[in-house]
């Protein structure tokens, strides 16, 4: 049986910090980017509006990314937001069909690929990347090398290190993923769940309300964990069990995997 824990104190990242070294390429407050006159209807346009976006080209020199002035680049809404916030910011960049609309911004070295689509109130820093069809939209926030990759869909939660959230897995509400976290193949989590270290969900598991999911621990094959459940080296739970606080359900001719580690 899995080692469950119940605890007060919460599990806490160590803070990304800034960029050692980190120097943008040109003026901070000056965009490194014009509007074309190619334009397109978003291809994710919130509930009654259909958003406006055009095709990007670099003003200067952005060696950061590989990108050079006169380069064509992805698809925004607007150089600002309607706060005068400079939507991509020092060494960012939008690619290829990727877009970026809403009050998403882009700072440091962060880069929106391929048809990713970064919209709402999106925050992306650092080295971040959203990559093939992945969607970020709500209040989401990626910082360090986290990667949305396939057709991931975040719609909240500050993701850092070099967290991977892949396939069709999603993400919701206040989740913190940090460290080498992997979540992938339709599996979700929401709330206040944490997942640092190793840990991975896959295989259409779901994480939830305060649940922490660290080590090496694997959660899969239509598992469930939530309440204060604590699952950490050696632990996993799958086959459609369900973990909440210190109490464990299998579902009806569901056997339990039998490499699970003993509490």
């Amino acid at each position: 049986m899995a080692t469950v824990e119940s605890r007060n104190l919460r599990y806490v990242p160590a803070s990304a910090g800034t960029l050692d070294g980190y120097s943008p390429a040109g003026p901070v407050d000056l965009p490194s980017f014009e509007l074309t006159d190619e334009a397109r209807i978003a291809s994710r346009n919130p509930e009654g509006r259909r958003v406006s976006l055009r095709r990007i080209r670099a003003v200067r020199d952005i060696p950061a990314v590989d990108v050079s002035a006169g380069d064509f680049g992805g698809w925004v809404e607007s150089v600002h937001l309607a706060d005068g916030t400079l939507r991509l910011q020092d060494d960012a960049w939008v690619f290829d069909d990727a877009e970026v609309h809403g009050n998403a911004v882009l700072r440091h070295r962060a880069q929106a690929r391929h048809s990713a689509t970064v919209r709402g109130n999106v925050v992306m820093e650092d080295d971040s990347r959203a990559l093939d069809r992945a969607h970020l939209h709500g209040a989401t926030r990626l910082r360090d090398r986290a990667r949305a990759a396939d057709q991931a869909e975040l719609a909240g939660g500050d993701l850092s290190g070099d967290v991977i959230v892949a396939g069709d897995a999603k993400t919701h509400n206040h989740v913190r993923l940090s460290e080498h976290f992997r979540l992938d193949d339709g599996a979700s989590v929401f709330d206040r769940f944490q997942g640092f270290g190793h840990g991975h969900l896959t295989g259409s598991a779901v994480g939830g309300d305060d649940a922490m999911v660290g080590g090496d621990a694997v959660v899969t094959e239509y598992a469930h964990v939530g309440g204060e459940a604590f699952l950490t080296f050696g632990d996993r739970l799958d086959g459609f069990e369900r973990l909440h606080s210190n109490h464990l359900s299998i579902g009806h001719s569901i056997r339990v995997a039998a490499d699970r580690k003993a509490a």
